[in-house]
């Protein structure tokens, strides 16, 4: 267990002002109270000052993952929705590609074949 009297540090400030925004989220506290809260947050000097801005709030560890774990869940799931949509889109443009190909590939070989031989072609295209 830490000291009290321990002069905080600003990883220590910065901490406690995250863990008072994640109560926030939750609806733990106003607006109004995490404005008040983090400004005090800010201003201590003790870890026991810390303590007792965080002290009526529940524990991580006593009531699971909070909202932090929730964060980098979404972004894997946003990152997989993107993913899937690329997919789709790339075969999507693949397949107008092939089909525009095909009909270009028909044009040319209609042309190259000549007169004469364009309704035998057409002819073997529509079957």
């Amino acid at each position: 267990m830490r000291n009290r009297d321990v002069r905080a540090s600003d990883a220590d400030r910065d901490r406690a002002v995250r863990t008072l925004r994640d109560h926030a989220v939750v609806g733990r506290l106003t607006t109004e109270e995490l404005d008040e809260r983090s400004g005090r947050a800010l201003g201590a000097r003790t870890v026991g000052e810390l303590d007792a801005l965080l002290s009526d709030l529940p524990r991580r560890d006593r009531r699971g993952p909070g909202p932090a774990v929730a964060v980098p869940a979404l972004l894997i799931q946003g990152v997989l929705w993107v993913l899937i949509g690329v997919v789709l889109v790339t075969i999507a443009i693949l397949w107008a590609l092939a089909w525009t190909g095909a009909r270009l590939a028909a044009a040319v070989a209609a042309r190259s074949l000549g007169p004469r031989r364009v309704p035998a072609l057409r002819a073997g295209l529509r079957r």
